[in-house]
């Protein structure tokens, strides 16, 4: 992954965004391979939040968006 940032704010919104996510072995090293989503867990105490999985675009870029509860 070449760029990974995270943003979380006081109403809950949060954000994530990732650049380049390949992978650096095997036969497919350097591409995103089979993979066609991504998904993120936070866990803060005993509450989790839970993006699901969103599309990953073939250079490895994806965007989550979301509201913790």
């Amino acid at each position: 992954m070449a760029r990974l940032k995270a943003e979380f704010k006081d109403n809950g919104q949060a954000t994530v965004k990732g650049e380049g996510l390949v992978f650096a072995g095997s036969e497919v090293i350097g591409t995103t391979g089979t993979i066609q989503a991504v998904g993120a867990t936070l866990f803060c105490g005993t509450q989790a939040f839970d993006s699901g999985g969103v599309p990953i675009e073939a250079n490895g870029d994806f965007r989550i968006d979301g509201l913790l509860s």
